[in-house]
Order: structure tokens, then C-alpha cells, then sequence
């Protein structure tokens, strides 16, 4: 018997996002990368286009697996990107998505393909009276195409956010997903509707203030600023990945933890309230020790406020909870400065499930507030609207760290 024969391409160069027809000649090894790549730019542009169903041509249209991976797609685009920028009226006007295809696998009949994809989102008012806000994101996809009818399709594209990921699809019928997009579609028209006719606004970056009345000078926001800019895409290998491929969970709470140990905050093992990550040797390797107040959203936000309530030893803070994005008042802009955190509580979860670190504040002249600007882990952001239509959002004010 002949053994199959498979070839592994690793490819390191950036593909730019050029057009590619799916009606082309299948047997071209290249061509499922080719696709793949098409797909990943389409899938961002539909963010601009707010237009989730021009995705569909990518998927097997009689293969249940393969139409709720299209389900998952869609749900990401209006979930994560349609939705909580017209929430507080923004638009992302254009976006330069480039894919880098890091690995590829061919038996000669299907294509496993893993990834990255990332691109500058450019944001503005919906109606803007200056220049749009540059921001970036990056996602890394693993994807599974095969033929049908002669053209490569997906059949798969397993990857994460901060609401989940796309194993979990598979706990619902077709039929109830299919219903759930529905109604994204409804409140995204209800929502890019409002910010329509929105006030004409400017958005522009404002000074960071690093200081406040209400915090201690030992936290040094320059450097937690400075962790976030070097790693928000570009994972430290001093730590480990809690979201690496694993599927099962995201690195959110590690990232910000990182920041506050890169600006200042000690390990804690003594007290209530215990938050540490100790390494077991030069870099991070399974065996590592920390607390799961660093690496789980609602761990460090019982450790910030427990530590503050009693005064103990270890990073402490104070916080403002609203429920909607549309609670959010210039007060709260004045609360919170970069450094300090801002964490999610999910509609369909019990408990917070998602953080972020503030890396920056703008100013919008028609709300007359400044509001933050984040950067983020599990699904890689910089200086992206705080915005994320949660059920509550958490804006935490980091007092003191020791």
C-alpha cells in the first residue's frame, strides 16, 4: 500500500487581501491558502459593509457542521464589532486586514490551514467631523476547507473571542441559531439606525493623565501602558497562554494581570485575597504556580475590591458598574484614567467572564466626554472603543498595588 503523501507549507511573508475567484482551478495546491485568505479579508470587510451574509459563498451550503461555523463567523462580526461600535455611534469606516498563512496541511482532498489575521481598524462617529481613530486587531484562525463541487470550501473555522468559541455552536440546533442571527441582524439595524442620526461628532486622542487624587504614586501606569503597546500581539513568553489553541478559554485576565505586574504589583500568597504568578524558570512552562485571582476575570475583581475594602496587602481598586453601554456618562470618564482596568459581565453568563486594560482616552465633542480606549487578549486589541454591549461593564480605578 502507498502511504499518503502530505505536504507541510510554512510560509512566513503577509498575503495581501486581493481578490481571488473560488472558481478557481482546485487542483493548484496554493489555492485553498488562497481562499482561506480571501475569506479572513471578507470576513473583516463585512464589519465595514455591515453585511454578514456575503460570507455565506465560503461554506458548504448542505453540511450542518460547516453552516454553524458561517453561523459562528456571523455571530463574531455582529457580536464583537457591528454592534458595540454603533452602540455608543460609532462606525468603523475602513479597515487593511492582512493574512499570514503559518502552517498548511494537504492530503489532496481537504486543507488544514491555521492562520493569522489582522488588520488596522479605522473607527470614527457615524457622523464624524474629523479624521477616524486608528486601531488594530488580531485573530488567529484554524480553519478546515474541502472540495465541493469542485470549488474549496469551509468546513471549519475553529478560533476564539471574548464571548467564546465556536465549539460551543454545537450545543444548539441549526434551526436556533439560525434564529439567534436574526436577531443580531434586528438589533444591529436598530442600533446603525440611532447612529445615524447621532449628533455630527469629532473623536481625537487626548493626553493620557497618568495621575489621580485617588490613587498612589507606587502604581507606575507608564509601564503597565508600556507592557500592553509590547504585548497585546505579541504574547510574552515569561507567562503562559491560557488561551493558546486550547479553545476552552481566553488570556484576558493574564494579559491584565501582566500589566499590573508590569506596573508594580507584587505576588500576594498571604491573606483573603491572594493574587500571584510564580515562574519555574526563565520562562513559563506548565508547571508555573498562580492563583486563579490572576488568571480568571472574576477572581481579580474580588481580589482589587477585597483588597481595597480591607486594606490588605496587594493590588487594590475601586469601581462603577453599569448595565448597558448607554449608562455610560461623562462622569465615569473622568473615573477611570490608562492603567486601570475595564472588565465585561456577558449577557448569557452568570459572572464576569472578560477584562481589559485602558491604554488611552479620546474625546468626543457631541456626548461633550472623554471616553476610554482599550487593549485586550483572547481576542488581540489596541486602542479599540471600550464599548462591548455587555450586560454590565466594570470600570475599575486601580487605587493602589502594595
Amino acid at each position: 500500500m502507498k502511504k499518503k503523501v502530505i505536504a507541510v507549507i510554512f510560509l512566513s511573508l503577509f498575503i495581501s487581501c486581493g481578490g481571488i475567484s473560488l472558481q478557481a482551478n482546485p487542483t493548484e495546491i496554493n489555492l485553498a491558502e488562497q481562499v482561506a485568505k480571501e475569506f479572513l479579508c471578507a470576513k473583516m470587510q463585512s464589519a465595514v459593509s455591515h453585511n454578514v451574509d456575503t460570507l455565506d459563498n465560503f461554506f458548504v451550503d448542505n453540511s450542518e457542521t460547516s453552516q454553524k461555523n458561517l453561523i459562528f463567523v456571523k455571530k463574531h462580526v455582529l457580536e464583537d464589532y457591528i454592534i458595540p461600535y454603533a452602540s455608543n455611534d460609532y462606525v468603523i469606516q475602513k479597515v487593511n486586514p492582512k493574512v499570514q498563512i503559518n502552517e498548511a496541511l494537504f492530503d489532496g482532498t481537504s486543507a488544514h490551514i491555521k492562520a493569522t489575521l489582522t488588520a488596522d481598524i479605522l473607527w470614527n462617529a457615524a457622523n464624524p467631523f474629523g479624521n477616524p481613530i486608528n486601531g488594530n486587531k488580531a485573530e488567529k484562525h484554524s480553519l478546515l476547507l474541502s472540495m465541493d463541487k469542485g470549488v474549496w470550501k469551509i468546513t471549519q473555522d475553529k478560533f476564539q473571542t471574548k464571548k467564546g468559541n465556536s465549539d460551543e455552536l454545537f450545543r444548539d440546533s441549526l434551526y436556533a441559531l439560525n434564529e439567534q442571527i436574526l436577531a443580531l441582524k434586528t438589533e444591529a439595524k436598530i442600533f446603525l439606525d440611532n447612529a445615524k442620526k447621532s449628533k455630527p461628532s469629532k473623536l481625537f486622542p487626548v493626553a493620557p493623565k497618568w495621575k489621580s487624587s485617588r490613587t498612589s504614586n507606587e502604581y507606575n501606569r507608564d509601564e503597565a501602558y508600556n507592557w500592553a503597546s509590547s504585548h497585546w500581539n505579541n504574547y510574552s513568553k515569561e507567562y503562559l497562554n491560557f488561551g493558546d489553541e486550547k479553545w476552552k478559554g481566553g488570556d484576558c485576565t493574564n494579559f491584565v494581570s501582566q500589566c499590573l505586574r508590569a506596573g508594580g504589583a507584587a505576588n500576594d500568597k498571604a491573606g483573603a485575597f491572594q493574587w500571584y504568578y510564580y515562574r519555574k524558570a526563565a520562562l513559563a512552562t506548565t508547571n508555573d504556580d498562580y492563583s486563579w485571582t490572576w488568571s480568571t476575570s472574576r477572581g481579580l475583581n474580588s481580589t482589587l475590591s477585597g483588597n481595597y475594602k480591607n486594606n490588605e496587602f496587594g493590588p487594590k481598586a475601586t469601581q462603577k458598574v453599569i448595565i448597558g453601554d448607554n449608562q455610560y456618562d461623562a462622569s465615569i470618564g473622568e473615573y477611570v484614567i490608562p492603567g486601570d482596568i475595564i472588565q465585561y459581565h456577558w449577557k448569557n453568563k452568570s459572572a464576569i467572564s472578560h477584562a481589559a486594560v485602558i491604554v488611552g482616552m479620546i474625546y468626543n465633542s457631541a456626548k461633550i466626554r472623554y471616553e476610554p480606549v482599550i487593549a485586550e487578549h483572547t481576542e488581540d486589541s489596541w486602542f479599540t472603543p471600550w464599548t462591548n454591549n455587555a450586560y454590565k461593564t466594570y470600570f475599575v480605578h486601580i487605587t493602589g498595588i502594595n
